[in-house]
């Protein structure tokens, strides 16, 4: 019995790094087709055949889902060497991290989960810092109606859990973008923001919430903002 479940787990697994193989290959096109019309219509129709087959939990991830995809065509045009093989490796763990999820390939589902959202609450965060002031309250809108959908979905429970934060991260994404800081430092300087309010809120629903957990959890906080600080190129 153990060897047959092994065998059934490595071939799944198997089928999803072909995927994801696949999946990677289509943002190499995407990109060395210079976006156009056609390449994005490819780009989406196999995409949404290689989310869909098969046919099980098919919506059930469908905001993430669509979120990973806006991210890419979002993104995905504005970097370059270095960077665009980053980001389409970052992509493409995402997309096997979900479809992991999707068709219950992974026996541990709570690390996947965790990675898949904070992954895309940190995208999310890039597009809104990437052109700073253009459409700045739509975006805002925008924002946070995201992160409180990707928040719900780490932190479970009523929609408030994802919400309420988000609000706060949604303010202090408007706040950072007056400091004179690149997209990439901004981007960072709020997902540490939203890391700290989701472990906080989870502790806090788990009944482990303490003086102890919340000054650890701060100092780390703290830390991560001086170091981006420290490394940031200030520019006025």
């Amino acid at each position: 019995m153990a060897i047959t479940l092994k065998s059934v787990l490595l071939n799944l697994r198997s089928r999803l790094a072909f995927k994801t193989l696949v999946f990677g290959i289509s943002l190499i096109i995407l990109k060395t087709s210079g976006f156009s019309i056609w390449s994005v219509i490819l780009f989406l129709v196999l995409s949404a055949a290689l989310y869909s087959r098969p046919i099980f939990q098919t919506f059930f991830y469908i905001y993430q889902f669509a979120i990973l995809i806006s991210l890419i065509l979002l993104l995905l045009p504005h970097f370059s060497g270095f960077y665009f093989w980053g980001a389409t490796l970052g992509f493409s763990l995402l997309f096997y991290f979900l479809l992991g999820l999707k068709n219950l390939v992974f026996i541990d589902r709570l690390s996947p989960n965790y990675l898949i959202h904070f992954g895309l609450i940190y995208g999310v965060l890039l597009a809104f810092f990437l052109e700073n002031f253009e459409f700045f309250i739509f975006k805002s809108i925008i924002l946070f109606f995201t992160i409180g959908i990707l928040l719900s979905g780490i932190l479970k429970g009523k929609l408030i859990w994802g919400f309420l934060p988000a609000l706060l991260i949604s303010e202090a994404a408007v706040f950072v973008s007056w400091l004179p800081l690149g997209f990439l430092q901004s981007a960072n300087f709020v997902f540490v923001i939203s890391w700290f309010l989701a472990d906080t809120i989870t502790q806090y629903r788990q009944k482990i919430l303490t003086i102890k957990t919340v000054f650890r959890s701060l100092l780390i906080s703290i830390l991560l903002i001086g170091l981006i600080f420290l490394t940031s190129g200030w520019s006025f």
